[in-house]
């Protein structure tokens, strides 16, 4: 092997790994402050150790070709082009993807002169650590939720338990539950998709059975939350045994994964045996039935399992023909690592020093931004129940102080600062700050969706459109704030009652700008506001949310709506002078007087 090649190669690899580490730590910081997605490092270690073990036993070929020297040119060049792009918009989530359109072009490159068994796979297998934007997985996941929660009801009906299922949340007549507690960590749909992969590249798996078993699961993950939920309800209900908390919901948890992976691996049998290649006698590959022949091919190349070991099926083999094709081209004289190319040595040696010098500003840039954020988080811990904020006609009647034993980042919010009014009117009201949220927009909906209500006359409005409120403090509260602040709105109703809703919530965050939930005039439009705004922003958790709810047994009054909207703008007020800095306001304005 030409050494001046393996010198840039190895050169290339690791100016792109400097280049990528700064984004790709923030990024996958961000994963494991989300429970559903900690299986990253299993993938990212299973990875690395199968590609060596394929590379080292993989034949050397020569497989170049223009076309496939240019797309591992392109590939690469767009990768490097996106990564800076990401550096200019904060985003670990594009960088990420540009990782993954980068290693498009290695494998490419890589396939030219080696043949490694499941290259293709092992690259595919990356999407897996790549949340998709929009926050379609979050939608996936509530809907699996609720599956899981459906599903349970009928097995506990038909144990004889009683119980009332609301959403995600089980209710007895002593304790509640909520599907979450039994649908993420090592039990997530994403763990089970990784150890379903993982075992398909172990295995050899081509794309029809790999396939195959991926779309199991998602019946595997609604399966196995829901035997985990009716242990823990059973064990509950007849034993008043906890088994939501601590130790022994570990212990559930691992019981429960160990049983998923015995199904797996009956699933995996069943693959194998329904998706073996076909091996044509001698008698039987007639020169008159090409037909036959290439539906033979390509079951073989694309459905079939793929023979193990790998050199001993050469009539299998996607690539046959293919030796020696252009062989004149030789590493040494490869156009990739050609130093007017991207990946030659002047070029490597720029995007090495550009992702040290980045990585270095953002990570001096961050320790700034953690001290603001924690001395916010401070500020909004040390709110109580004297603290005043309400227009004069309404009477607080309660407080409560809430913390959940939760990841700071969770989307239920670590902390709570709950303050119950009565109006003048008779109404009652909730107001509650939560904190701390992020990097992603906090979709109460889910919550509310999550504990059996429903959710109708959803809309959206600027601040300064809220209340309609004609009286000087309105008016002078309402200029106080940022005009493009939005606020979410809905209406709730329950099924096992007539009680209806009204609830009205918005988000700043801790420098004191207004976080607004990303949106778009439409799929490009929403997917860049997602990119640069959303979830996939390297702040973690960075904002606080205002709530304001009010209820009633009947359809929602309009002034009683009219009036929560009010009561949100002066909280909206007060709490983001109270928590951010410099964005102070006078409370008289907020009261009134």
């Amino acid at each position: 092997m030409n050494s001046k090649w393996v010198w840039r190669v190895w050169f290339a690899l690791l100016a792109v790994l400097v280049a990528f580490g700064p984004m790709l730590f923030f990024y996958f910081r961000q994963q494991w402050a989300r429970p559903e997605y900690q299986a990253f490092p299993l993938i990212v270690g299973a990875a690395i150790v199968i590609l060596r073990m394929r590379i080292s036993e993989a034949a050397e070929v020569n497989r170049w070709q223009k076309t496939i020297a240019l797309v591992s040119f392109t590939a690469v060049t767009a990768g490097l082009c996106l990564l800076f792009l990401s550096y200019l918009v904060f985003s670990p989530w594009l960088a990420m993807a540009a990782f993954i359109v980068t290693n498009f072009g290695l494998a490419a490159k890589l396939w030219q002169y080696r043949k490694v068994s499941g290259l293709w796979g092992l690259w595919a297998t990356q999407f897996l650590l790549l949340p998709p934007p929009l926050d379609r997985d979050q939608m996936l996941i509530e809907y699996l939720q609720l599956s899981s929660s459906k599903l349970t009801s009928l097995v506990l009906d038909g144990l004889g338990v009683l119980h009332l299922m609301l959403g995600n949340e089980l209710r007895f007549a002593d304790r509640d539950f909520f599907v979450d507690e039994a649908c993420s960590g090592i039990v997530s749909l994403i763990s089970i998709l990784s150890i379903i992969a993982i075992y398909c590249l172990w295995k050899r798996y081509r794309i029809g059975a790999a396939s195959l078993l991926l779309a199991s699961g998602l019946f595997l993950a609604v399966l196995m939350n829901t035997v985990r939920l009716t242990l823990i309800a059973v064990a509950w209900y007849y034993y008043k045994l906890d088994l939501a908390q601590g130790l022994p919901h570990t212990g559930v948890a691992f019981v429960v994964f160990a049983l998923s992976l015995g199904l797996l691996l009956l699933l995996a049998k069943f693959a194998a045996y329904w998706f073996d290649p076909i091996v044509l006698l001698e008698e039987q590959q007639l020169n008159d039935a090409p037909m036959l022949n290439r539906l033979v091919n390509f079951w073989n190349t694309w459905i079939a399992n793929e023979p193990e070991p790998y050199e001993d099926h050469e009539d299998y083999e996607d690539d046959k023909g293919h030796e020696g094709h252009e062989g004149h081209a030789t590493r040494s004289t490869d156009p990739l690592f050609a130093n007017g190319s991207v990946f030659g040595l002047p070029s490597m040696s720029v995007i090495a020093l550009a992702g040290l010098f980045l990585g270095f500003t953002y990570i001096s840039f961050e320790n700034k931004s953690v001290v603001q954020v924690d001395a916010a988080l401070v500020r909004a811990l040390e709110i109580q129940e004297d603290l005043v904020f309400a227009p004069e006609d309404f009477s607080q009647t309660s407080f409560s102080n809430d913390r959940r034993e939760l990841f700071r980042w969770d989307r239920w919010g670590q902390y709570s600062r709950t303050f119950g009014f009565k109006d003048d009117l008779g109404f009652d009201y909730v107001v509650s700050c939560d904190f701390m949220f992020g990097p992603h927009w906090h979709d109460l909906r889910k919550c509310y969706r999550g504990t059996g209500w429903k959710i109708d006359q959803e809309s959206i409005a600027f601040v300064t459109d809220l209340g309609q409120e004609e009286g000087l403090a309105g008016r002078e509260i309402k200029d106080s704030l940022i005009p493009q602040w939005t606020v979410e709105r809905f209406h709730v109703q329950r099924d096992d009652s007539q009680q209806q809703g009204y609830v009205a919530f918005a988000a700043f965050r801790a420098d004191g700008d207004v976080f607004n939930r990303p949106r778009g005039d439409g799929i490009l439009a929403n997917f860049w506001a997602h990119l640069v705004q959303g979830r996939d922003r390297a702040e973690q958790a960075d904002y606080f949310q205002i709530q304001v709810s009010t209820f009633g047994n009947s359809s929602i009054d309009p002034d009683q709506r009219l009036r929560a909207e009010r009561l949100l703008l002066a909280a909206l007020n007060r709490f983001k002078a109270e928590i951010t800095t410099g964005s102070g306001v006078d409370s008289t304005l907020v009261l009134g007087n």
